[in-house]
């Protein structure tokens, strides 16, 4: 008898270790598939697909655009390059979502060294046949700030680079600067505060950098004085500066100039009719 009991509790206990087992492998495939990657997956969509030969290799890389939903409901987009040796790199938008072509300055791009272009993807290089190409991103702009600038190309070995990224960047031109392999990226930081309905606003000059291959982009003072002068206003130094005023037409220094915030309420009081209001 007492035998028979031993039999029978050590079956219990191997029956409820098997129980055990069955209920954690269950509670293990449960979690697994809830899980909040999992969840970040099933609501990521594809908003573009691109094939480009950026690298000069002979074969296409294929740039996809994802546009994914977080745990919180917030969504942000996902820049996922294939290329041969290089799968999965992946860059995510600083400003949750990458505008298209058509919107804003990108629009005014599409004619300026553009290799090929896309719904949000440009493409650009200078006039050298074996010439860096360059892909550039244009975050969307909030009500009140511009939007950011990501410029990337493949380096030696054919990874993407990021080789300039701004927070916040209005984009104005891309020049050819005469050297086989550069281009001047030209832009202002941000978006002036306007100081009336017209014919003031706040000290915005714009800035140029260097790209040149794979280096990270290198800003050029003279160059961006140049443009500034050229196409804006009176040279005021090489950042944004809100204490100061772009007073006239901003065209070109000839047409206005810089002045300090209390020259310009004094020039205001004289000159109202200049400065409306409404």
């Amino acid at each position: 008898m007492l035998g028979n009991m031993k039999g029978s509790l050590a079956r219990h206990v191997i029956f409820s270790l098997a129980l055990l087992l069955a209920l954690s492998s269950a509670r293990w495939r449960c979690s697994a598939q809830t899980s909040p990657g999992a969840k970040q997956n099933a609501s990521s969509r594809l908003i573009e697909r691109a094939a480009f030969d950026w690298n000069h290799s002979g074969k296409k890389s294929t740039f996809s655009l994802f546009r994914q939903e977080n745990a919180t409901g917030q969504t942000f987009d996902r820049l996922v390059i294939d290329s041969d040796g290089v799968k999965g790199w992946a860059l995510r938008s600083r400003d949750g979502e990458w505008a298209t072509t058509a919107d804003g300055d990108s629009a005014r791009l599409k004619r300026q060294n553009l290799v090929s272009t896309a719904r949000h993807f440009l493409f650009v290089s200078s006039d050298s046949a074996k010439a860096h190409i360059y892909l550039i991103l244009k975050g969307v702009d909030s009500g009140c700030c511009v939007g950011s600038l990501t410029v990337l190309t493949p380096n030696d070995q054919g990874r993407p680079t990021v080789v300039f990224q701004s927070s916040s960047h209005l984009l104005t031109a891309i020049d050819a600067t005469g050297d086989d392999d550069e281009l001047a990226l030209i832009g202002q930081p941000s978006d002036s505060e306007a100081r009336a309905l017209k014919n003031a606003q706040s000290y915005d000059p714009y800035r140029v950098y260097l790209l040149d291959r794979d280096q990270p982009a290198r800003y050029d003072q003279a160059r961006s004085k140049a443009y500034t002068v050229a196409h804006y206003c009176q040279w005021h130094g090489p950042i944004y500066d809100e204490k100061f005023v772009a007073v006239g037409t901003t065209i070109g220094a000839s047409h206005c100039r810089v002045m300090s915030d209390a020259d310009f309420n004094a020039y205001r009081q004289k000159h109202p009719s200049l400065f409306p209001e409404q």
